[in-house]
């Protein structure tokens, strides 16, 4: 019933994990077990994550990969850097790789990128998600993350050059916020912001960026 989620969501946001630990073994959450896993996720509670990935086997679900993503985006946005690291430790066949690599690298857990890194390091996978992972920075405006990143993507191609061949990448994304750190790192480096593409309605980068309209068709992939 509903009532037991709810439950569980008020013991969570009271940071009682006793009571929420008593919750799921009176009412296991096997219809609601979804929701109730992002409910843990969202309040940085592992130990609850754990009692629900245990008993979880015989659940039923709506949609996994929506599941652990939601609840690894949560955990991430609310700062619960223990939390997203056993998300990504355990389930991490259920979450998009560049957002993996970008988040750890933001929580400081280089261990994680290197080891992705060394993993497929021969293998084209690898640029690709790292392409997704420099994309996932800039649209944030984090140009730290994005520098490293783009050194992780080839160490012989400078940001200049990455930028020359992906900046439109970057502009005409349709996630882009228009960062103004982004905005300056791109400058910086010799973008041109009236360059114009196919794919963003003939318009310029800058007129993209001042309508915030922002529209793309497929994406070029590196």
């Amino acid at each position: 019933m509903r009532d037991h989620v709810e439950a569980l969501g008020e013991a969570l946001k009271r940071g009682d994990t006793q009571g929420a630990r008593d919750i799921i073994r009176k009412y296991p959450m096997v219809s609601h077990y979804d929701e109730a896993f992002v409910l843990a996720a969202s309040r940085g509670n592992v130990e609850i994550l754990k009692m629900l990935d245990k008993d979880g086997d015989d659940v039923i679900h709506t949609d996994k990969h929506q599941m652990y993503y939601k609840a690894f985006a949560n955990a991430c946005e609310d700062g619960h850097c223990e939390t997203a690291r056993y998300i990504a430790d355990n389930h991490k066949q259920f979450l998009p790789q560049h957002m993996l690599l970008f988040r750890m690298y933001q929580f400081g857990q280089q261990d994680y990128v290197d080891e992705y890194a060394e993993k497929y390091d021969k293998v084209g996978y690898k640029r690709r998600c790292i392409y997704r992972a420099v994309l996932d920075a800039f649209r944030e405006g984090d140009v730290k993350s994005a520098i490293y990143f783009i050194d992780l993507y080839d160490p012989n191609v400078t940001v200049k050059d990455f930028l020359k061949n992906f900046g439109p990448d970057i502009i005409f994304d349709p996630l882009f916020g228009g960062h103004i750190s982004t905005m300056k790192c791109l400058v910086e480096h010799g973008f041109d912001l009236s360059l114009r593409e196919d794919y963003g309605e003939k318009r310029c980068a800058l007129e993209v960026i001042i309508d915030g309209s922002i529209y793309t068709k497929v994406r070029r992939e590196p």
